[in-house]
């Protein structure tokens, strides 16, 4: 009888320790295609020039991030990839402003 019940509580344990390991899949999964669908999307619910300062603002940062690089990674070619990236952002940004 003792073996039995410790039998169906080990049982439990793994039961809960599936759904729990489903649960965290199934919210990584959910949080990742969220920001996937949202990613790059600009809600434009401000004016067109506001909407270009935040577009500027944003290209700022990110050069200011491509020179943090520059400074950790000492290549120019790395921080001139990064900057173009950042400008081709910025067009897209841009584009959704009009």
């Amino acid at each position: 009888m003792k073996k039995l019940k410790i039998l169906q509580e080990d049982i439990m344990k793994k039961i809960v320790f599936v759904f729990f390991i489903l649960f965290v899949a199934v919210s990584v999964f959910a949080r990742e295609k969220v920001e996937s669908q949202t990613e790059g999307q600009i809600v434009v619910a401000f004016s067109g020039s506001a909407c270009r300062d935040f577009c500027r603002d944003d290209l700022n940062q990110c050069k200011r991030n491509c020179n943090l690089l520059r400074s950790s990674a000492g290549s120019d070619l790395i921080v001139n990839s990064c900057v173009e990236n950042c400008m081709d952002d910025y067009d897209r940004c841009i584009r959704k402003c009009d």
